[in-house]
């Protein structure tokens, strides 16, 4: 029972602490983490405080006695957060003033506050500032929940000039319903306080409204429309307006807010419904002398400051002026989709009997607003609002009782879908700005839908849309802006996910618009070709998660025999298009680039060989590979790299070796025969075939190998400098070590000619490679892959030249042989330490880049039979890497300025095997690489350099430590050892990345009983464990706190 009270004493005392230390994290100025964390432990023990369980309710209250744990101030810390920036601290902090709210402690500690913050709310909703009308909004939601509300608001209708007594209407004079307080009205109902305020706040934006009439300037540097119908949408969305459908007055409020609404919308239309709203100020909204005293206070000199609203600010500012009337049209369009969706529909002709809240005619004139926005709105922000509301009225609309209510979505889309097919000129939709929001309109009465429906509208409009995009017979018109409006629809459907399995069948015909809108001589139809084409790519393929364009990732794609036999039309149409666009590719002295041949090449690049290939002679994929080798003697770039790599799944097992010797026969066996165009789109494609060797059978290999080395020896001399491009060159060097990649055949002649040509092309090109012109064109391409191939096919007991690599002027050739280090450096270290035996490994890295597979690197292999550092129980012997190993240190101290190449530099130093016995060995002052190295870390705002040089210094942390606790006197270490400690306290900062943290703590892990214990007292100071009294677990998790 003891043991029982002390954890209950506990508990309590943890739950005091807690909620103490989450109202004292909501101080001004606290970070959105801090605070957003607070609120949200908050509002859950609030929630589970004032739970309807009184079980647990009553268990909780024990532990929570609010009394004694909230004060005044921190009653203050909640209203403040109201004003903060984020909506989600403000839904948290008024959810927790609710609680409060209703448990009656915010009385206790300020009776005035509702009149105060009441008086605030009604300032801020007409603040200029958009994050003000949000908390005005909040405000209003916590103090009509007062009892004493309805005081405040009686009060303010008497300041107004509205006597309760007088019977006078405050509503608009417009209204059918207005607002008389008698006795009547049931004062007690909490739906009376939120109908007296949203007259009061209907009062305030009719009054905005008539200002805006005669000067929308003046009324967006005063007193803006937006942020009162903000508040009234926060308002209407916390009362559901099913609890008062019965009240006549509703009736008459809503009829009012539509019609206010709505003249708030004309307004604002000449500014959204330019034909450019940014940044634009027409002159027929700018009325009367306030022009002449925006351009008076611009000659004057005087700048308005950032926070002003005058409107000098807006004049010298048009896009304040912008933004004001799309967030004025935001809102009105999310209250009225709101309203459509939560009021009831009075059926015609029933008016008296019935208990809704809006009429038919209402809905209609909601309905013409929304299709105003969406068909004549150029303003992006605009429309894509007015979106946001419309489709959640279609949903209604579509599933309402009412027959005349559920036919208007099927006769609205008819009368749009006539005036896209109009001619008469006379049409207002937007044939700019990817038709503005005229697909959105679309997409939203076809994606609401119901399904009980069958999808007839659906199936019936894209139809429609693809015979005006596709200009059949049935749908040709004379003017091209109906194609273009076709076209944009059917993207936006396209890309709809809630549509992605009703757009299945259409996709042929959408790819069948896409391709033929790239030849179309109109430049609005192209443009809008080109996107239709990415959204269908992504729609059939799926989303591209890989940067890769090598094609040596296949991801994204499908077989040919699933891609045609999904979309059997297809294939006839593709390979027409092909024949069309190849058909004069080849001839010399002119530029033949055929519109359709790029989106053609896109689509078969993205298919992949499949097992089942040929089994369907219909759909056979050997009739692209004659068009598709034509595309080598393309001179376009990037129609050869995307040619070579759709011909590899379109070749079949049985077929490669006769393309391959076929590819190979048409390469030149002399300079001045072929193009160099023609010479590099060859040899792609037979580089990208050549990937294919691997899925071969053993049997194909083998003849493959027979047959090719033969047939690609006369071409050898597009290795040499006979060959003038080093583009080609580059191709040639790949190809020949693809194909020493196959098996070495009987006869291996050629095989052995071809590996000793390309060694000794390598050991050229690298010793000479200084006498290239710097300005050559693919030079860097050509250079790194000479590299990357010579230190991967490298013969034994000969090391490559390292150093002189690593004083190439181009720095990717430097990356280049750091990265083939680091590789080999890790993979040695790794393995070693998993199989015991470092000695006997064999370093094999896949080179990148294009490169031939994995081939043994004889490097390690090489590096045997001199000094050596012992780092394990086998050792590792090094040869010929004292000269490495310097000029690597080098590189450190000066002579490397590229801070990507440092990173790797400082890399391969940290996997260097036993690093501190070799600076010892080799007599380096470790106390100044470790000085320079930790002001590498310092100084950068790198992170991968940060990362690598704080690696680097914690693999010689240990023989720093060492040094300064032996030699008695030595400062140096000592100071160093303490500005490491203060550099890995920095990097544990808030600001700095995820990535330099792990990093770091890391390094405090493998150095905890150095930094933490500190048992030579090196840092100069007790050690935490020492100071505090703390287990070494203990100290380590302080100084994490820390």
């Amino acid at each position: 029972m003891g043991d029982g009270k002390m954890y209950v004493s506990a508990a309590k005392v943890f739950i005091d602490w807690l909620v103490r230390h989450l109202l004292s994290c909501l101080f001004p100025g606290a970070g959105f983490a801090r605070r957003t964390t607070a609120l949200s432990a908050l509002s859950l023990l609030m929630d589970m405080l004032f739970k309807k369980n009184k079980t647990q309710t009553s268990l909780l209250s024990e532990f929570l006695v609010l009394e004694t744990l909230i004060s005044g101030h921190d009653i203050r810390s909640l209203l403040e957060c109201l004003t903060d920036k984020f909506e989600d601290n403000k839904t948290q902090s008024y959810k927790i003033l609710c609680h409060l709210l209703k448990a009656n402690f915010i009385d206790k500690w300020d009776t005035n506050w509702p009149r105060a913050m009441f008086e605030s709310a009604l300032t801020l909703c007409v603040s200029t500032k958009p994050q003000d009308c949000t908390t005005a909004a909040y405000i209003f939601l916590l103090v009509v929940k007062h009892p004493r509300f309805l005081t405040l608001i009686l009060d303010s209708f008497d300041k107004a000039g509205f006597n309760a007594g007088t019977h006078k209407s405050i509503s608009s004079d417009h209204s059918p319903g207005g607002l008389s307080l008698d006795h009547e009205l049931d004062q007690s109902s909490p739906q009376h306080t939120v109908y007296l305020l949203l007259r009061l706040l209907l009062k305030r934006l009719s009054e905005q409204v008539t200002v805006a009439r005669s000067n929308l300037l003046r009324a967006a540097a005063s007193g803006p429309l937006y942020p009162v119908i903000h508040c009234i949408r926060y308002i209407l969305t916390d009362l559901p307006l099913s609890s008062v459908k019965t009240d006549v007055r509703w009736r008459g409020l809503l009829a009012d807010l539509i019609q206010c609404c709505c003249d708030a919308a004309e307004v604002v239309s000449p500014i959204v419904q330019n034909s450019s709203p940014e940044g634009n100020i027409p002159l027929e909204v700018i009325k009367g002398g306030d022009l002449g005293l925006v351009c008076g206070s611009e000659e004057g000199g005087t700048t308005p400051t950032e926070g002003s609203t005058g409107e000098g600010q807006v004049g010298l500012m048009p896009e304040y002026l912008v933004v004001c009337c799309w967030r004025t049209t935001k809102e009105v369009s999310l209250l009225l989709g709101q309203v459509a969706v939560q009021a009831p529909v009075i059926p015609p002709g029933e008016e008296e009997q019935t208990q809704g809240m809006i009429s038919y005619q209402q809905i209609l004139d909601i309905g013409e607003y929304f299709i105003n926005q969406l068909l004549e709105s150029k303003h992006r922000g605009a429309f894509e609002m007015a979106y946001a509301g419309f489709i959640t009225m279609m949903g209604m609309l579509w599933r309402s009782p009412v027959d005349c209510v559920r036919e208007l979505p099927e006769k609205w889309l008819s009368q749009v879908m006539q005036d896209i097919q109009s001619e008469d000129g006379m049409s207002k939709l937007c044939a700019t700005r990817r038709s503005a929001g005229v697909p959105f309109f679309i997409q939203a009465v076809l994606g609401t839908e119901p399904d009980v429906m069958g999808r007839s509208k659906f199936m019936e409009t894209m139809t429609q849309l693809l015979g005006l995009a596709l200009q059949t017979e049935e749908y040709l018109r004379p003017n091209t802006d109906a194609q273009v409006h076709a076209v944009n629809i059917l993207r936006a459907l396209y890309c709809d996910s809630q549509l992605s399995k009703d757009v299945t069948p259409y996709l042929a015909d959408g790819l069948r618009v896409a391709v033929l809108g790239f030849s179309s001589p109109d430049w609005a139809i192209r443009n809008s070709s080109t996107l239709l084409f990415s959204a269908l790519i992504t729609r059939i393929f799926g989303v591209k998660r890989s940067k890769d364009q090598s094609g040596t990732v296949r991801k994204n794609c499908l077989t040919g025999r699933n891609f045609f036999q999904r979309f059997p039309s297809l294939y006839p149409f593709l390979l027409k298009q092909l024949e069309d666009a190849t058909s004069n590719i080849g001839n010399s002295g002119c530029l033949q680039l055929h519109p359709g041949l790029y989106p053609v090449l896109m689509v078969l690049g993205r298919l992949v060989p499949s097992v089942m290939e040929g089994g369907d002679t219909s759909l056979n994929m050997a009739t692209f590979v004659p068009h598709i080798i034509r595309c080598s003697s393309s001179p376009v770039l990037k129609i050869r790299l995307i040619a070579a790599r759709a011909l590899q799944p379109l070749v079949f097992k049985d077929q490669v070796i006769s393309v391959l010797v076929d590819l190979t026969d048409r390469l030149p066996s002399a300079p001045g025969v072929a193009t160099q165009s023609h010479i590099h789109g060859l040899l792609l494609q037979i580089c990208e075939v050549l990937c294919y060797q691997d899925q071969l059978s053993p049997v194909l290999r083998e003849r493959l190998a027979g047959e090719l080395p033969q047939r690609i020896m006369p071409k050898l001399w597009l290795l040499g400098r006979s060959n003038s491009c080093v583009l080609t060159r580059k191709v040639m060097l790949q190809t020949v070590a693809r194909v020493l990649r196959l098996p070495s055949p009987t006869d291996h002649t050629h095989h052995e000619v071809l590996r000793l040509r390309i060694s000794e092309t390598l050991a050229t090109e690298l010793s000479q490679f200084r006498c290239y012109n710097p300005q050559t064109p693919a030079l860097t391409e050509y250079l790194v892959t000479v590299t990357q191939l010579y230190l991967s096919t490298s013969p034994p007991r000969a090391p490559p030249d390292l150093v002189s690599l690593l004083t190439c002027e181009h720095y990717e050739v430097r990356m280049a042989v750091l990265e083939h280090l680091h590789n080999c450096l890790t993979e040695v270290t790794v393995t070693g330490v998993e199989s015991g035996d470092i000695s006997r490994m064999d370093a094999n890295i896949e080179a990148t880049n294009n490169t031939p597979g994995r081939q043994a690197n004889t490097f390690m292999d090489s590096c045997t039979d001199n000094k050596s550092y012992a780092c394990h129980k086998d050792s590792v012997n090094w040869q010929h890497t004292a000269s490495l190993f310097a000029h690597l240190i080098a590189m450190v101290f000066g002579q490397e300025t590229w801070e990507p190449c440092l990173s790797k530099v400082l890399a391969v130093l940290s996997a260097y095997p036993c690093l501190p016995e070799a600076l010892e060995t080799e007599k380096y002052d470790t106390t100044k690489i470790f000085s320079r190295v930790m002001g590498l870390a310092q100084g950068t705002d790198n992170y991968d350099l940060k990362c690598s040089a704080i690696l680097f210094n914690n693999a010689i942390f240990s023989l720093i430590y060492q040094r300064g606790a032996t030699q008695a006197g030595n400062a140096t270490a000592g100071d160093l050892v303490q500005r490491w400690v203060s550099l890995l306290e920095d990097c544990c900062q808030s600001e700095q990345s995820e990535e330099v943290k792990l990093i770091v703590a890391g390094v405090i892990v493998s150095n905890a009983h150095h930094l933490l214990i500190d048992p030579q007292a090196v840092l100069g100071r007790k050690s935490i464990s020492q100071e505090k009294g703390f287990s070494d677990a203990e100290a380590f998790y302080f100084f994490c706190i820390k």
